[in-house]
């Protein structure tokens, strides 16, 4: 976790790095983590934001 010292609400934002990447834990599985290597190796950036949108923010 990349937090800064100052903020207001330390705990309230490493809470919630903590549940993205919880969320991101449960989402990829052998299969996700193949389809994302394959789309970054396409290198087409447009399709892959759109998986990641798709993937993990439905």
């Amino acid at each position: 976790m990349d937090q800064n010292p100052c903020r207001e609400d330390g705990k309230g934002a490493i809470e919630a790095s903590v549940k993205y990447l919880q969320m991101i834990d449960r989402i990829l599985d052998g299969q996700t983590v193949e389809e994302l290597r394959g789309l970054i190796h396409e290198g087409d950036n447009i399709t892959t934001q759109n998986w990641l949108r798709e993937t993990f923010f439905r």
